[in-house]
Order: C-alpha cells, then sequence, then structure tokens
C-alpha cells in the first residue's frame, strides 16, 4: 500500500540530483549532443559514452521497480513483513547510489571530452529542451495516494481509538513526505549544479547526492514502520477489507 508514493519519490531521486545532465540519458539527449558537439569525432565520443550510461541507469532503475513492486505485495500482508520491506529498501538505496556513481562517472567523461564554450553551449541548449517539457504535478499525485489509503482506513476500522492511532501514523509519514519533498526543492538545485560545473570531480558529484540519498533513506525507513504500526493497530478482517478497499481505489483512480 506504500507503492504509490515511495515509487515516485524513488523516481524522483534516482539521478534526480544530477538535473540538467540527467535529461541527456533521455532520447533527446543525442539530438542535444549533435546540435551541440560539431566536431565529429568528439561527438561519436560522447554518443558512444552515453549508450552505456544509459544502459546501466536503466538496468538500475529495473531493479529499484522490482523491489517496489515486492515492497508493494509485502504491506498489504496482515503477517509481519517488516524484516523484507526493510530488506528490499536497502536494496533500492544500494542500486540508487550505484547508478548515482555511474551518472557521476559518466559526467566527468563526457566533460573531459569537451571544451569550456562547448559545455557552456551543451548547458544551455539542455536548458532550453527542458523548458519545452510538461513537468507533472507529482506531489499531488503522491499525496492523493495518502488520501486513498486515509478513506480506506477510515472505511474499514471499526474502532474509533485504533482508527484514530493509525490515522496519527499515517499523518506523521505525511509529515515526511512533505518535509522530504521541501527538502529534495531545497536541495537538488545545489546538486544540480555540481553537475553543471565542469570541473566537478566524481567525488564532488557523488557528494551532491548525499543530502537527497539521507531524505529517500528516512522516507522508505518511515514507510515500512507505518506498514507495521497500522498492521499492529488493525484487526486482521479489518485489514484485509482494508486492503480490498484500497485496491479497488487504487485501481478506479
Amino acid at each position: 500500500m506504500i507503492i504509490g508514493t515511495v515509487t515516485l519519490l524513488t523516481i524522483i531521486f534516482l539521478g534526480g540530483g544530477s538535473g540538467d545532465f540527467e535529461y541527456l540519458l533521455l532520447s533527446d539527449g543525442d539530438k542535444i549532443i549533435k546540435e551541440v558537439v560539431v566536431d565529429k569525432d568528439q561527438q561519436k565520443k560522447v554518443l558512444d559514452d552515453l549508450k552505456p550510461l544509459r544502459k546501466s541507469v536503466d538496468a538500475h532503475k529495473t531493479n529499484v521497480e522490482k523491489s517496489l513492486k515486492l515492497i508493494d505485495k509485502l504491506s498489504m500482508e496482515y503477517e509481519d513483513k517488516l524484516p523484507e520491506i526493510k530488506a528490499e529498501s536497502k536494496k533500492i538505496m544500494d542500486e540508487v547510489k550505484a547508478a548515482e556513481k555511474d551518472i557521476a562517472e559518466g559526467r566527468v567523461k563526457i566533460a573531459s571530452r569537451l571544451d569550456d564554450e562547448t559545455w557552456e553551449a551543451l548547458l544551455e541548449a539542455v536548458d532550453a529542451s527542458i523548458d519545452e517539457v510538461d513537468v507533472p504535478d507529482i506531489e499531488s499525485t503522491i499525496f492523493s495516494n495518502l488520501d486513498q489509503l486515509e478513506i480506506a482506513v477510515n472505511d474499514n476500522i471499526n474502532d474509533e481509538a485504533r482508527r484514530t492511532r493509525i490515522f496519527g501514523v499515517l499523518e506523521e509519514f505525511r509529515s515526511t513526505l512533505t518535509e522530504t519533498l521541501k527538502y529534495l526543492n531545497e536541495a537538488s538545485p545545489s546538486a544540480n549544479q555540481a553537475f553543471r560545473d565542469k570541473s566537478s570531480s566524481q567525488l564532488d558529484l557523488e557528494k551532491s547526492y548525499y543530502p537527497l540519498n539521507a531524505s529517500l533513506t528516512k522516507t522508505l525507513d518511515q514507510a515500512a514502520n507505518m506498514y507495521d504500526k497500522a498492521r499492529n493497530m488493525a484487526m486482521k478482517s479489518e485489514w484485509d477489507m482494508m486492503v480490498a478497499d484500497y485496491k479497488g481505489k487504487a485501481k478506479n483512480k
């Protein structure tokens, strides 16, 4: 039941600190490279650098999605699955950090192939392309998923005292999400600036991710704890009905 919020946050964080540079990993990245890097030999080398980097990052994202799907399944079980959820959360962070290392290494390699003027022209071209992209309202989607969970709790937990306590647990998680999203908005520009600075070393780039990773780790931990606390406050019959109700609401969204 925690999949909706955590999935979106993980997607945001996976390479999110690299901002402008990560845009080059998308399909439009090749077009930008070909337009900006006029030297054909340089152009080929940069394009060749991007190919394995894209493949690597895609592989990490696939592994993250597998862990998230498993967490989703586990978090709907009434039987205690907290150890398994925490183990999958650790796998997620390992994949995120591995992707970040690959992105940082690739960024240093590509920047080293370009002179300062071409590098600045590349950033300008990326900025122009990003401005044309419609950004989905991810924050609203995240909180909408949590709203659906609160409705399922309200409709299926019969005892008012236990229902109130579960609402308190969900509110704690909502506060963590709010804090994480706020921090993401504040910290991402700083991390992105490190990726824009051509002189940044691989270590500089990897360090720029540290605060963002700490926030994602906290959110994953809080999500696992939310599941564990809510499960212990509900009766099995209530839990089963709540899960079925939540699944139905998510399917009909």
